[in-house]
């Protein structure tokens, strides 16, 4: 074929130069946005946005960078994806709290399948997600979580007995807490959001092999999600398919586990069963206000301020419990999991904070089986959480979408697009943490706590839609170190990363695993 008269061209070669200019024309367009409503941005490379950024510093160092170079409002593209990094407290409240209610779902960018709208994490309608939020709220009272201590327990004294078993007559072994706290924080959600145990039964072998390959699913590899990001109006194309980035086969022998539990919890009137699910299940016989008056008052305000209408005050349904409880899975393994992690390392590089927190626990639990009304006392142990889970937050990015143009602060943000804030950044600006690199539980006392200023300290996020399991998370973490200090001293490996290094995606977590040293305490 004759171009212009000219050049001769085989066809097949046209049509890739074609396709080739649409495609710069198009990202063109994607990368001009930021220019047109005069945001600060990184600039993107042709055709590839910052992918040369995500790949040589991986995403939290790439949003960190951003906002120390651009400042507290910085564009960004994922790709070819357009997202703002949001670092401002102020902006954070004015979108995230004070005005959810305009701005209240989670990012769209990628598009969510019917199946995982149904969960409180993704629904994208508010009413219903306030009746999935006011239906399960009062699951995570005080009262319902002292009736889950029993799962926690069992759970963190097989895998201190399996650890024991392990170390035989050494009094001390090099152990890496990464899948140790994996495998336990799996056993204790799959036990408190599905009802069943993992540990050592041959009958749910199947069951466990799927949760697993389920939770370890690399979204980062997928290849659609890598061409929606190169592409972002393929989303629309997802979301006619409906499809789903997840393993769907796990996820599809998951469910139908858990159908079958649902029936024989049902059919099993006297159930005495006290985790998630059941209290998911019981909201089909008495609707979430009832429950909210029967139980304890500390969640009535949040109960109170959710209230939907009448046609959605109604117990849950089975669909919704499955994917719920599915999501847990999800939120629950992983997170948990990274803040023990994490905490166990600084109790490993700090030996004297750790002999403060022995002496407190000690003190205040003895020889007594912890529980949840004992690790309320201990102030010591939750300052070094809190401190842990700054600098290594088990949620490293918070997102809403902005689904039309708003002028807040200084700065006009456009319509249809992801609003971050990149939480590892957040924690780690010096202007709102004084030597920000530095392990300091103090920070978190009494005396210092009202000198943290609001909405700089997001560990488990913000305003109406921060996370729901918080406490029960709390619960569980605490629950581990308290036990695990009572039975080993922690000390760092020969070949201990300091300080550990992080993959390059949005989870934080050490290349490498965690490799520490568990020793043996005299009874």
């Amino acid at each position: 074929m004759l171009l212009l008269g000219i050049i001769e061209l085989p066809l097949w070669l046209l049509f890739i130069v074609t396709i080739v200019f649409l495609f710069y024309i198009y990202t063109s367009r994607k990368h001009s946005i930021f220019a047109r409503y005069r945001l600060p941005f990184v600039e993107p490379s042709p055709f590839f946005g910052c992918f040369k950024h995500l790949a040589q510093k991986g995403v939290m160092q790439s949003e960190y960078d951003a906002t120390l170079k651009y400042g507290k409002v910085v564009g960004f593209f994922l790709g070819n994806l357009p997202t703002i990094f949001v670092t401002d407290p102020e902006i954070i409240r004015e979108l995230f709290v004070k005005r959810y209610n305009e701005f209240h779902s989670r990012s769209q960018a990628a598009g969510v399948t019917k199946y995982w709208e149904k969960t409180i994490l993704m629904a994208s309608r508010l009413e219903y997600w306030k009746f999935l939020r006011t239906t399960m709220t009062p699951s995570f009272t005080s009262g319902k979580l002292r009736r889950m201590e029993d799962i926690i327990i069992g759970g963190i004294d097989r895998t201190l007995k399996g650890i024991t078993i392990k170390l035989g007559p050494e009094k001390e072994a090099v152990f890496d807490m990464f899948p140790v706290y994996r495998d336990l924080t799996l056993e204790i959600i799959c036990q408190a959001a599905l009802g069943v145990e993992i540990n050592g039964n041959n009958s749910v072998d199947e069951l466990k092999q799927q949760v697993t390959k389920m939770l370890s699913y690399s979204l980062e590899k997928n290849p659609m999600l890598t061409m929606l990001f190169l592409i972002p109006d393929l989303k629309h194309v997802y979301n006619f398919f409906d499809i789903d980035y997840n393993d769907t086969k796990a996820i599809a022998y998951v469910s139908d586990a858990l159908k079958q539990v649902i029936q024989d919890r049902k059919l099993d009137k006297g159930c005495k069963k006290q985790d998630l699910l059941q209290l998911m299940i019981n909201t089909q016989q008495e609707n979430s206000k009832s429950n909210a008056k029967t139980e304890e008052t500390d969640e009535t305000e949040e109960t109170e301020k959710l209230k939907t209408d009448d046609k959605l005050s109604r117990g849950m349904t089975d669909d919704e419990i499955i994917a719920n409880a599915i999501l847990f899975l999800f939120a629950g393994n992983d997170t948990t999991s990274t803040a023990l992690v994490f905490t166990t390392y600084f109790l490993a590089v700090h030996q004297d904070l750790q002999d403060e927190l022995v002496q407190e626990i000690n003190e205040k639990v003895g020889t007594t089986e912890v529980s949840y009304d004992i690790i309320q006392t201990l102030t010591n142990l939750d300052m070094f959480v809190s401190e842990s889970m700054r600098l290594y937050p088990p949620v490293t990015r918070i997102n809403r979408q902005i689904t039309k143009e708003v002028k807040v602060s200084d700065f006009t943000l456009p319509r249809n697009i992801s609003l971050t804030v990149p939480v590892y950044t957040i924690h780690r600006l010096a202007e709102y943490w004084p030597e920000p690199e530095k392990f300091d539980p103090n920070r978190f006392s009494a005396e210092n706590k009202s000198n943290i200023q609001p909405y700089t300290y997001l560990p488990f996020g913000t305003g109406p839609k921060s996370c729901l399991g918080m406490r029960f998370a709390n619960m569980e973490l605490k629950m581990t170190i308290v036990k695990l200090l009572q039975n080993f001293k922690i000390k760092p490996s020969p070949d201990l990363q300091i300080p550990p290094k992080l993959e390059k995606n949005i989870f934080c977590r050490p290349i490498g695993g965690m490799k520490l040293t568990l020793e043996k305490r005299s009874s």
